[in-house]
């Protein structure tokens, strides 16, 4: 399995993730197909404006199509 935590490659996530503080967070679940991701952009719209509603910092575009790049070659 291939996992980043804050655009690394780990597998632990770290004591002061704003997840494990507050118990706030957000999820997009995104099928891969043929080593793509359908809908990528729905999903990022999706994803960035659930994160504006809940009042927490979205993610960084450019930083998920680089993780998005690096997961997919796997």
């Amino acid at each position: 399995m291939r996992c980043l935590i804050d655009g690394r490659p780990d597998d632990r996530v770290p004591v002061d993730d704003r997840g494990l503080r507050y118990g706030d967070g957000l999820f997009e679940t995104m099928r891969v197909h043929d080593a793509a991701v359908p809908l990528w952009n729905a999903h990022l719209h999706r994803l960035t404006a659930g994160c504006r509603r809940l009042g927490i910092p979205g993610p960084d575009p450019v930083m998920l199509e680089r993780e998005r790049g690096w997961l997919l070659d796997a």
